[in-house]
C-alpha cells in the first residue's frame, strides 16, 4: 500500500478521535442505565448519539481506501438517521415537538427510514440527485439537533454556550449548503473540512450537554427523597394533572401563606419532573428546609433562628412560584 498523503493521514487521526468520542458517550450511557431505570426515563438517545460518532469514524476510515460511492452515501445517511434517533435525549418534554420526537412512532419511523435509505442509495447511487438528498438529510438533521441543543442551554441560563452552539450549527449547515470554490468536489472528497472536523466540534457541545444531563439525572434521583416514584403511569398522571390547571400558581401562593412549604416543594418537584425541567435550585431549597427543620427538632438552633430561616426559604420559594411556567 503506497504511503498516505497528509490529508488522508489527518483523516485517519480525526476518525480515531471520533472513535474515542463514541466510546466516551456510550460509556456515559452505560453508567446512566441504573439511574434511568430508577427514574423511569429513557436514555436511548444517548446511545444513538454515541453510535453516530462510530458512524462518523466509519465514514472517515472507509474513505481512505477509496470505496464505491454507494458505501459513503449509505454511511453518511445513517449518520443523519442516528442523530435523528438521538433527539429524544435532547428533549425537555415541554412542547409539542418534544412529544413528537419521544413518541414510539418517531423512533420506529426513523429506523424504517434508515433501512429505506440503505436500499435507495444502493439502487440509485449513480443518480446525481441522490447526493442532493444526502445534503438535504444532513441539513434537516443539523437543524433539528441545533434547535434542541440551543434551546436546552438557553433555558438552563447557559446563554453564552447557547449562542456559541447556535453559531456552530449555522456554520455547519452553511458548509453543507454552500461550498467555496476550492471545495466544489463535495464533502466526500473534503471530509476533513466538511464532516469530520465539524463533527469533533459538535462532540464538545454534545459532551457539555451530556455532563449537564448526567448532573440533572442525579437531581432527579435525589428528588425521590421528597416524592416517591409513582407505581404506575396512571398514578403519575393523577399526581400531575391538578398541577397543570390554570390556577395552580395561585393555589401554591395560598399554601405558602398558610406556611405549607413542604407541600408546595413536593408539588413543584412533581410538576418539574413530569416536564423534565431542572430541579437543582428547587432541591437546594428543599435541602435547606430539611436541614433547618432537623436542626430545630434536635434543639441545635433557637426557635427565632428556625423561624428566620423558614421565612427566608418561604421568600425564595415564593419567587420560584411567581416565576413558574404554567
Amino acid at each position: 500500500m503506497p504511503p498516505l498523503n497528509p490529508d488522508l493521514q489527518n483523516r485517519l487521526i480525526l476518525s480515531l478521535f471520533c472513535v474515542l468520542i463514541s466510546m466516551l458517550l456510550l460509556y456515559f450511557w452505560y453508567l446512566s442505565l441504573p439511574k434511568l431505570k430508577a427514574n423511569q426515563r429513557d436514555g436511548s438517545g444517548l446511545f444513538y448519539l454515541g453510535l453516530s460518532y462510530l458512524l462518523y469514524a466509519t465514514l472517515g476510515l472507509v474513505s481512505v481506501f477509496q470505496p464505491l460511492p454507494v458505501t459513503l452515501l449509505i454511511v453518511s445517511g445513517l449518520i443523519g438517521f442516528a442523530l435523528l434517533s438521538s433527539l429524544p435525549f435532547f428533549s425537555l418534554g415541554t412542547h409539542q415537538i418534544d412529544r413528537i420526537v419521544t413518541h414510539p412512532r418517531w423512533r420506529n419511523g426513523v429506523k424504517y427510514a434508515g433501512f429505506a435509505w440503505v436500499i435507495l442509495a444502493s439502487l440509485i447511487s449513480e443518480w446525481a440527485g441522490v447526493y442532493m438528498l444526502d445534503t438535504v438529510l444532513t441539513v434537516v438533521t443539523l437543524s433539528c439537533l441545533g434547535f434542541f441543543i440551543v434551546r436546552y442551554f438557553w433555558q438552563r441560563q447557559l446563554r453564552f454556550i447557547a449562542v456559541i452552539a447556535a453559531g456552530y450549527f449555522a456554520t455547519f449547515i452553511l458548509l453543507q449548503i454552500w461550498q467555496p470554490g476550492s471545495l466544489s468536489e463535495g464533502k466526500f472528497t473534503h471530509l476533513n473540512t466538511l464532516v469530520l472536523g465539524p463533527a469533533l466540534v459538535l462532540s464538545v457541545i454534545s459532551l457539555a450537554y451530556t455532563f449537564n444531563w448526567l448532573n440533572e439525572l442525579d437531581f432527579y434521583e435525589l428528588s425521590n427523597i421528597w416524592v416517591a416514584p409513582p407505581s404506575a403511569p396512571q398514578a403519575a398522571h393523577t399526581a400531575y394533572a391538578p398541577l397543570t390547571q390554570p390556577g395552580h400558581r395561585s393555589d401554591w401562593l395560598e399554601k405558602m401563606a398558610k406556611d405549607e412549604i413542604e407541600t408546595v416543594i413536593e408539588e413543584m418537584i412533581i410538576l418539574r419532573k413530569h416536564r423534565h425541567e431542572n430541579l437543582e435550585d428547587l432541591l437546594n431549597l428543599a435541602s435547606r428546609n430539611t436541614r433547618n427543620n432537623t436542626h430545630y427538632l434536635k434543639d441545635l438552633i433557637k426557635y427565632e433562628d428556625y423561624q428566620l430561616n423558614r421565612n427566608k426559604i418561604a421568600h425564595a420559594l415564593t419567587q420560584m412560584v411567581k416565576e413558574a411556567a404554567h
